[in-house]
């Protein structure tokens, strides 16, 4: 059975968030004709509310059941160059709240690839699993991302921008400028909301890195999250990544907003589908309540 209704409108009328309610025995495996059926149809339900989305929409949709899964796609914020910031709300029937993201520094595409195979694969899960409430934001910085560029459209370097206790200018010629002040920048503040609205109970924002620094990097107290990623993906843990980071999103939200935040540092040198098949376990495993 499938029923969509449309549960909210922007200001201007056109629908923003869409639900898509399956109701598919359990005796039909992931693999049987009514759970592939109801994949595409949801997969397309979702690449239009996607397209037709313009206005951020919040809310409670409580009619969710252990026989299907929600997916709510939201407009959180605005680059520069004024392309949507969205974020992917799945829906679970565990207590806690998993954020995920992406392409904060956009010349880093594969944390963006890694991120949509997540989506993906959320989108083919039923509840009833016992999983937790997962959002993911494939692209933080759509601009840069669109140029392969590290920075957002203002050359600013996100991932030092963020109004931490131990922000500082940098010269604005450097690849690691922070802009003329904290959180300066449109896809900062779009983030600082959006955390702040929804509080996780924990957050992986996914990097890539060169030399073989690939890492399961924790801030604040996270060093349980970043070791039950790395029994799945094999990474190192890390405490410190053995530079400054001053105005990095670590240090605001692990540290100064105290949610444990893990930075998964991707070897830049492996392709992307290796990095998906390495840590696809890996972002499951956080979000199964009976995994902890």
């Amino acid at each position: 059975h499938l029923e969509i209704r449309t549960i909210g409108q922007s200001p201007v009328g056109s629908a923003v968030r869409t639900a898509a309610r399956f109701s598919v025995s359990h005796k039909n495996g992931p693999h049987s004709g009514p759970y592939r059926l109801a994949n595409k149809v949801r997969r397309r339900l979702f690449l239009s509310a996607e397209r037709n989305s313009s206005h951020p929409s919040w809310g409670n949709n409580d009619q969710t059941s252990p026989e299907f899964r929600v997916l709510e796609i939201l407009t959180i914020g605005q680059s520069v160059r004024r392309k949507p910031i969205r974020a992917h709300r799945f829906r679970g029937d565990g207590g806690k709240t998993v954020l995920v993201l992406a392409a904060t520094h956009g010349g880093e595409p594969k944390t963006a690839y890694v991120a949509r195979q997540h989506i993906s694969q959320l989108s083919a899960t039923p509840l009833g699993d016992g999983n937790h409430h997962v959002y993911v934001v494939p692209e933080v910085n759509p601009d840069g991302l669109a140029h392969r560029r590290r920075t957002n459209a203002n050359r600013v370097d996100l991932n030092r921008n963020f109004p931490t206790d131990d922000w500082a200018t940098s010269p604005k010629r450097s690849r690691y400028y922070s802009g003329p002040s904290a959180a300066s920048e449109p896809e900062t503040r779009a983030m600082v909301r959006f955390i702040k609205r929804i509080i996780p109970t924990y957050i992986v924002t996914l990097h890539s890195i060169s030399a073989d620094r690939h890492c399961n990097n924790y801030n604040g107290k996270a060093k349980k999250l970043a070791e039950k990623l790395s029994r799945w993906n094999g990474y190192p843990v890390s405490g410190t990544m053995g530079y400054p980071t001053p105005g990095s999103f670590g240090t605001w939200a692990g540290e100064e907003q105290r949610i444990p935040t893990v930075t998964l540092e991707l070897p830049s040198r492996t392709s992307r589908q290796r990095d998906w098949k390495d840590n696809r376990e890996a972002l499951l495993a956080i979000i199964r309540r009976k995994a902890g």
